[in-house]
């Protein structure tokens, strides 16, 4: 046999060998890295639960806590502010029902004074521009 055919034999002999071996390191190492895995994992869900709670705990007495009280008081104020609309709202209809009634009144009195002026008398005064439309 010559050189080539030998080292063709050796080689094809040990490639059967290594990769059988091969393939059962990595079936080895895969199945050992779950195992690693899984215990790994159990023990960060643990300690993460542990630390997670603490963060959590943090969160709220330092983020959510002070965040909720905000919220409460301008609930509060939208609710003064509210009210507080609600009666200038009322006070606004006053004061304009009141305003239609004087204007009314103006106009009635304008009237009979026109109706019932002497000739002679000069006209009363011009009504200013900003009411002359309502009278």
């Amino acid at each position: 046999m010559s050189a080539i055919q030998w080292l063709s034999a050796i080689s094809g002999t040990l490639g059967a060998i290594v990769g059988s071996g091969g393939l059962v390191l990595i079936f080895r190492a895969r199945a050992q890295n779950r195992r690693d895995h899984d215990e790994g994992a159990a023990v960060l869900r643990a300690a993460n639960t542990e630390e997670w709670d603490r963060l959590v705990q943090a969160l709220h007495e330092t983020q959510i806590k002070p965040l909720l009280e905000r919220l409460g008081k301008q609930d509060e104020r939208l609710d003064a502010q509210d009210r507080k609309i609600a009666q200038m709202d009322e006070e606004i209809q006053t004061w304009r029902s009141r305003y239609w009634s004087a204007i009314e009144h103006v106009r009635r009195l304008t009237m009979w004074i026109t109706r019932h002026m002497p000739d002679g008398i000069p006209a009363p005064p011009i009504p200013p521009a900003s009411i002359a439309d309502d009278l």
